[in-house]
C-alpha cells in the first residue's frame, strides 16, 4: 500500500475507532448515572450491562479484524468482516429489543417462527453480504438477472475442499448473495401477506418489511450494475439495516400484540 493509499483509508479509520469508543463513553456513563440514582432498577441492570460487553466485545473483533489486514494483505478478512458484521448486528438486535419492551410493553405470548426465521434470513443475507464485501466480489459479473450471459458463475468450485469455495470463491460468494436476496424477496412477500391480515403495529411493521425490502432490491440492483460505488454500496448496508430492524420490530409486535 502506498502512502497516497494509506492517506485515503485514515480518517475513515479513524473517524470509526473514535466513534466506537465514544458511543462506548455515552452509553457507560449515564448509565451509571442512572443506576446510582435509581432511575433504572437494580433489576435491569444486568441487560444494560449485556449491551456494554456486547460493545465491547465488538471493538476487540473490530481490532481483530484490522490486525487480518496488517500481515500478508491490504485488505481484511472476508472471515473477520462478516464475523466484525454479525456482532454488530446482534448489538443492533439487542439495542431494538429492549427498546421496543419500554417503548411498548406488554404480555409474552411467545415468538412467531414466521417472524423469527425471517429475521434469522435477512441476518444471515447480511453476513453473505459482508463475503461479497471482503472478497471484493462486487467488481465482477455486474449484470443482472444473469451473470455475464451465465446462470451459474465460471470455476464456482476451483479450490479443494470444495466447501471452501463457499467463503473463498468471489464468484459463488456474488451467486450465493443473490440467491440469498431472492429467499429475503420471497419470504418478505409472505410476511407481509400474513401481516396485513392483522391491524395496528402487526400491520404497520409487515408494511414496513415489504416497503424497505422492494427499496433494499433496487439498491442491490444498482450497486452491481454500477460496480459497487462506496456511497451506494453504503446505501444498500443502511437498507439492509432498517429491513433487519423492521423485521425485529415485526417479530416483538407478533410476540407481544398477536391479534391486534
Amino acid at each position: 500500500m502506498s502512502l497516497a493509499e494509506f492517506k485515503g483509508i485514515f480518517w475513515w479509520e479513524w473517524g470509526h475507532r473514535f466513534l466506537g469508543r465514544f458511543l462506548g463513553v455515552m452509553f457507560l456513563v449515564p448509565f451509571i448515572w442512572f443506576a446510582v440514582t435509581g432511575a433504572i432498577q437494580r433489576k435491569e441492570w444486568p441487560r444494560f450491562v449485556l449491551l456494554f460487553l456486547l460493545g465491547g466485545l465488538q471493538g476487540f473483533i473490530g481490532w481483530w479484524m484490522v490486525t487480518s489486514g496488517l500481515e500478508t494483505r491490504v485488505s481484511v478478512s472476508q472471515y473477520r468482516l462478516a464475523i466484525h458484521l454479525g456482532a454488530a448486528l446482534l448489538l443492533l438486535i439487542a439495542i431494538l429489543w429492549i427498546a421496543l419492551e419500554y417503548l411498548r410493553p406488554g404480555k409474552s405470548t411467545g415468538m412467531s417462527k414466521r417472524a423469527t426465521a425471517f429475521v434469522a434470513a435477512v441476518y444471515s443475507q447480511m453476513l453473505l453480504g459482508a463475503l461479497v464485501a471482503g472478497l471484493h466480489a462486487g467488481l465482477i459479473y455486474n449484470t443482472w438477472p444473469d451473470m455475464n450471459g451465465r446462470l451459474f458463475p465460471e470455476n464456482a468450485f476451483f479450490a479443494s475442499p470444495w466447501l471452501i469455495n463457499f467463503f473463498e470463491n468471489d464468484g459463488l460468494a456474488q451467486f450465493n448473495h443473490r440467491i440469498g436476496a431472492y429467499l429475503v424477496a420471497a419470504f418478505a412477500v409472505w410476511v407481509y401477506l400474513q401481516g396485513i391480515k392483522l391491524s395496528g403495529y402487526v400491520k404497520t411493521s409487515a408494511k414496513a418489511v415489504a416497503a424497505i425490502t422492494v427499496w433494499q432490491i433496487f439498491l442491490g440492483i444498482a450497486t452491481l450494475l454500477l460496480m459497487a460505488p462506496v456511497w451506494l454500496s453504503a446505501l444498500h448496508q443502511i437498507t439492509a439495516a432498517a429491513l433487519l430492524c423492521a423485521a425485529v420490530w415485526h417479530a416483538y409486535e407478533l410476540k407481544v400484540y398477536p391479534n391486534t
